[in-house]
């Protein structure tokens, strides 16, 4: 009798309660597994044609052909300053409702993958955006330290598959169905 007893009270705590199951966007939590490798290069590789075209038309209209080709050869502080805001407006217009929605940008969902914490919850967008992205994206216009953003795509071949801005962040990226 002791032993069924124990037997019983060994099954409810080794599974969770309803109410623990943590609910968000219609979507179970869940473990995921992580994204494979050619999946998160694929998926880089969409984000940066998709914004790569709204960049290049905002500099062309913005400094003009001409100017746009001199401030190539000699950028400023100023140019600086107005393509890192160009870059954060048209990347946020682009990419923000899905971070936050579904942490995902667009090459992410094209890819069936998507950005988690260490919980396998979804993060907010201040970790998602802001340290994932927009730290990565200032290290890279700085001179020295930009030598770090082009080595962080090369951290998808360690053994987690976590680049660094996942490091600085706390996420990783899994796999996900989407309906």
């Amino acid at each position: 009798m002791e032993s069924e007893l124990n037997k019983e009270k060994y099954m409810e705590q080794s599974q969770p309660a309803l109410d623990e199951i943590q609910i968000r966007d219609n979507y179970v939590n869940k473990v995921y597994i992580s994204a494979c490798r050619s999946a998160r290069l694929a998926a880089v590789l969409v984000d940066a044609v998709i914004f790569f075209i709204p960049f290049i038309l905002f500099n062309l209209f913005y400094y003009g052909v001409n100017n746009y080709l001199e401030i190539i050869r000699s950028p400023g502080i100023g140019h600086f300053i107005i393509t890192l805001i160009a870059c954060i407006v048209i990347d946020m217009s682009l990419n923000g409702y899905l971070l936050y929605k579904y942490g995902q940008t667009i090459g992410k969902r094209f890819m069936k993958i998507k950005i988690v914490d260490m919980k396998d919850n979804l993060p907010s967008l201040i970790r998602s955006y802001l340290l994932r992205r927009l730290l990565i994206v200032v290290l890279s216009c700085i001179p020295l330290i930009n030598i770090i953003s082009m080595f962080d795509i090369f951290f998808i071949f360690t053994k987690d598959r976590r680049c660094l801005h996942d490091y600085t962040a706390g996420t990783k990226v899994v796999e996900v169905e989407i309906p």
